[in-house]
């Protein structure tokens, strides 16, 4: 008996609104908090805004591709295994292309905004030298993946004529190219998680506080967990068959 995957239209526009949603609330509680405090707005509220809107435009982008296009739903495939361009999945494919470049300004800047954060609280030669270079990787990650994603085809328009590893002599091939963007994403994250945890001990507080404190930059790792779920369904799924790993 085969398995067919149940169409997930709903899931998809609940997962672009919900999380909206959760972004704007908590951005909002952020600049809220500090109009409150009366504190001035520093280089990490500007860029947590910017991921704002990168989250804004890839939940749009969600939203049209499910709605004009066939994203969460089923597609018809050639005996080869790859995706019948039809106008829906063409649109799909439009979408995709933004959405990739949306998620890169939704995280690349949140990452930076955690190192600033980290700066403002913790002092030391070390650990400024260790945050700077951070803050320079991460960058350098957003640009290029950046730049990589929206260049993966020339000309760009290829880039939604056919899917990733049908063999468009136009675009490179970018399975390689995006494994490597998420098992990087992957290991920043954990940089950015561990960073400031040998700080933290180094405090003169009660073994309990520190045990709070660590628990609260260890919540990150929910945000670790996310991106290893994306990198085990990309490699899953990726290798079983190029033409479905959208």
């Amino acid at each position: 008996m085969t398995w067919v995957p149940k169409e997930t239209p709903g899931e998809q526009y609940a997962l672009a609104i919900s999380l909206s949603v959760i972004a704007t609330i908590f951005v909002g509680l952020r600049f809220y908090t500090r109009r409150v405090t009366k504190n001035a707005l520093m280089w990490d509220d500007w860029l947590v805004l910017i991921s704002l809107i990168g989250t804004y435009l890839t939940g749009i982008f969600i939203i049209l591709g499910t709605a004009l296009g066939n994203q969460g739903q089923h597609m018809k495939f050639t005996p080869e295994g790859f995706p019948i361009t039809t106008p829906e999945y063409t649109w799909f494919l439009k979408m995709l292309y933004a959405g990739q470049l949306s998620q890169i300004v939704a995280v690349g800047p949140t990452k930076i905004a955690v190192l600033l954060f980290y700066r403002r609280i913790f002092v030391g030669r070390v650990f400024e030298i260790v945050t700077w270079t951070l803050i320079f990787l991460v960058t350098a990650w957003s640009v290029g993946y950046f730049f990589a994603n929206m260049l993966e085809c020339i000309p760009i328009s290829q880039s939604w004529a056919s899917a990733p590893g049908q063999g468009n002599p136009h675009c490179i091939d970018a399975l390689p190219m995006y494994f490597s963007q998420v098992y990087s994403d992957v290991g920043l994250d954990c940089l950015i998680i561990i960073v400031p945890i040998p700080l933290v001990w180094s405090l003169q507080l009660p073994f309990k506080q520190k045990l709070a404190v660590t628990g609260i930059f260890l919540l990150g790792i929910i945000t670790i967990a996310a991106s290893c779920a994306k990198a085990v369904i990309f490699n899953l799924v990726g290798h079983a068959n190029p033409g479905c790993v959208l």
